[in-house]
């Protein structure tokens, strides 16, 4: 007897060691694989783009590579990856790569490449077929009219799987006119689409650690994009159909409050019966159109625009008038002098579709020679019916040892002309209650200065000369600083003209933001 037990013992102990080995080696081992970051290249912003381009984040993105619901659920890997998204002019036709690389990773466990190739050999990447139908079904629904903006997120999550687990890159390649194909934590597309005879493209690719980069490595996977409808709004207003700009105030700006009113840039568009807004998140450009987001409706009223929103930057129903419309002289576009009523008040704006003419205003140059600005078209109403006065209206910042080295003081004025009217103190500041500007100082030490008049009777110190040019008056409003203040070379900084509440509906509250340059006084 203790001999069979003996030969039954050793028996099992070699059926047991058999089992043990051939399950170490036919189970998938479970492992994580890190793509170090690969960095991004610089991204320039250049005038001939005409549109604001950020840096963009490099974000981390959980890319699921599940399997079919065949397999079993214990063979699943999860990799961790970063996108690089490079995104292109919204005046060109897009295309954006999203990669996902492994050209870095962490030394891990990993099958070898017996175990990979197995019978068949190693296998490219293969397309979960059930979620490409998702996707495309998905895109399908999309509403792709011309002019309209659209900002659709989606994720790529399970589209690909490895049966051997090899680590998996995955390119994206996306053209449409009109859009951006961008990574935001998962994929948005945004823009407005155009009308275009060029064709889109839709295609995304995977490929796995061990096939090599050649482009037979990629397994590509296509989707149709809905085609662009044409737009059922007849552009029957000046307002509607266009990417519009505006300049606002305010003391609480970017996540920073100032003592002082900053200038900013918003943008709108009205069409389809949609309102669309953005406002900038800096001091120096204007909304890109991708920003845009739907915030509301809006109707004809007679020669009003009618916005209605429940969105907080609009208080209530606006009320939108076109007061006086004109192609600039100054190369700026059609313009249009348009006053708001919120439901509370009137402001009028210079509103214009030209967003490099409207980031002008936000980057006028100022202090390397002396009166160095910037003018700009500006309108005064010579009565309720609305005829006005063509002038301009320029702002300079500098430092008065540029024209006499023993002043050691800070000047800058508002300069106001006309070439068929004299603009006389007595004409212009009637129609004004405060003319303002500030920015930050040396030290960080804030810099506030008005055109208060010395007599603290009058709104504005103002005075008068002969411009040589035309022999017209011209009127000029003064600012004081302290002995204290210092401007800071590359300074930003706000100057604000406000109009009297009962002018506040025909004239322009003007506003401009001027960057400072030290000038050289050796």
């Amino acid at each position: 007897m203790k001999k069979k037990a003996l030969i039954l013992l050793s028996i099992s102990t070699i059926a047991l060691s058999g089992f043990w080995l051939r399950s170490a080696i036919s189970s998938p081992s479970e492992h994580t694989v890190i793509a170090e970051p690969i960095p991004l290249p610089t991204i320039q912003n250049t005038p001939s783009r005409e549109a604001f381009l950020s840096s963009f984040h490099k974000e981390k993105t959980q890319l699921n590579t599940a399997p079919k619901k065949e397999r079993d659920n214990d063979e699943t890997t999860e990799y961790s990856e970063k996108i690089n998204t490079r995104k292109t002019s919204p005046q060109e036709d897009r295309e954006a790569d999203l990669e996902y690389n492994a050209d870095k990773v962490q030394s891990l466990p990993q099958l070898s490449s017996t175990q990979k190739t197995g019978s068949v050999g190693n296998q490219k990447p293969k397309v979960d077929n059930d979620i490409q139908q998702q996707l495309q079904t998905m895109m399908y629904a999309w509403n792709l009219t011309q002019s309209t903006p659209v900002n659709y997120s989606f994720n790529i999550n399970g589209l690909f799987y490895d049966e051997e687990h090899d680590f998996i890159t995955t390119r994206v390649r996306f053209s449409y006119p009109g859009l951006s194909l961008i990574n935001r934590g998962e994929l948005t597309l945004v823009g407005s689409p155009i009308e275009s005879d060029k064709p889109t493209q839709f295609i995304i690719s995977a490929k796995d650690d061990y096939h090599g980069n050649k482009e037979s490595a990629w397994t590509h996977v296509s989707f149709d994009l809905p085609s662009t409808e044409e737009s059922n709004s007849s552009v029957e207003h000046p307002l509607i159909g266009h990417t519009l700009y505006r300049l606002e105030t305010t003391n609480h700006f970017a996540g920073h409050s100032y003592e002082y009113e900053v200038v900013y840039c918003e943008a709108f568009k009205f069409i389809n019966n949609l309102a669309y807004y953005a406002a900038s998140t800096n001091k120096r450009t204007c909304p890109t159109e991708e920003s845009l987001s739907e915030v509301g409706t809006y109707a004809i009223d007679d020669k009003h625009l009618i916005v209605t929103s429940s969105y907080s930057a609009f208080d209530a129903e606006q009320r939108w008038k076109i007061l006086h419309s004109y192609e600039s002289s100054f190369n700026k576009g059609e313009s249009l002098l348009t006053t708001i009523h919120n439901g509370k008040e009137f402001e009028t704006y210079t509103i214009l579709k030209n967003k490099r003419a409207m980031e002008s205003r936000l980057n006028v140059v100022t202090g390397q020679t002396p009166y160095q600005m910037e003018k700009f078209e500006y309108f005064f109403p010579t009565d309720k019916q609305g005829n006005y006065i063509k002038g301009t209206a320029g702002m300079y910042m500098m430092d008065s040892r540029l024209v006499n080295p023993n002043w050691f003081s800070l000047d800058s004025d508002l300069n106001i002309h006309s070439d068929t009217h004299n603009m006389t103190c007595d004409f212009v500041v009637a129609f004004y209650q405060s003319s303002t500007m500030g920015g930050q100082g040396a030290s960080g030490i804030s810099i506030t200065s008005s055109s208060v008049a010395p007599n603290y009777i009058d709104p504005l110190e103002c005075e008068e000369r002969i411009n040589p040019n035309n022999g017209k008056r011209y009127a000029y409003l003064d600012l004081d600083y302290s002995p204290y203040d210092e401007f800071v070379d590359g300074g930003i900084y706000s100057y604000i003209l406000k109009p009297k509440p009962e002018y506040a509906h025909l004239v322009e509250e003007f506003k401009v933001n001027l960057i400072y340059h030290a000038p050289n006084l050796s």
